[in-house]
């Protein structure tokens, strides 16, 4: 995959494909009885809805249910050891990257312990780490900065908010029955704050 695969003509080539498989998300939690009296972990079914999107791009195909056994080995972690960067990776490692100090480096970021969502707000989407010289903007947490950045980003975050989006029309959320209100209680995670206890969110479908 090549960096001019993602770019704006493609972004608006297929725009109606990715609409169309969120739409499919929403019909999946509309026809799950489940979804409206026990609650439904829904994941797995984004998971499956990004990867389909990739592949129609890609390859013109897609993966048929969460069941399909291409997509179940496509989610599993690397299935082959590999050599990058002077270090073996065996089969099945998990490499999990300190992207809490990478958040939190003082010599990087000013008051890093402060809640001020106005530095990714400054002037030509800069914030105030300066790193190799130069300003970043807050790509350079999730999906990494300069030269080997994630090109995928020109999809991620459209899609990202297309999906919320969709689910908030279409879906009114409720605790789940006998839990009453569910806890938005805090912690601190790798990259921003995060709800403390997870919760059970039932999915009622809003009336058309």
């Amino acid at each position: 995959m090549t960096l001019p695969f993602f770019t704006n003509k493609v972004v608006h080539q297929y725009s109606d494909m990715w609409e169309n498989e969120m739409d499919l998300v929403v019909d999946d939690l509309k026809n799950n009885e489940n979804v409206k009296y026990e609650g439904i972990v829904i994941r797995k079914r984004l998971q499956l809805m990004l990867y389909n999107i990739m592949y129609r791009m890609m390859l013109d195909d897609k993966f048929e249910s969460q069941d399909d056994p291409l997509f179940i080995e496509a989610t599993k972690f690397n299935s082959e050891s590999r050599l990058a960067q002077s270090f073996d990776y065996n089969y099945e490692t998990k490499v999990v990257v300190n992207a809490w100090w990478l958040a939190n480096n003082p010599a990087w970021w000013k008051n890093p312990n402060e809640f001020r969502p106005e530095r990714f707000l400054e002037e030509d989407g800069g914030t105030e780490a300066v790193v190799a010289g130069g300003k970043v903007d807050f790509r350079y947490l999730p999906f990494g900065m300069g030269r080997w950045s994630c090109p995928g980003i020109i999809l991620a975050l459209p899609i990202l908010e297309l999906v919320i989006a969709k689910l908030i029309s279409n879906f009114e959320m409720q605790a789940h029955p006998g839990e009453g209100k569910i806890d938005t209680s805090e912690k601190r995670g790798q990259f921003s704050l995060h709800i403390a206890k997870h919760s059970t969110v039932v999915f009622k479908p809003v009336a058309a």
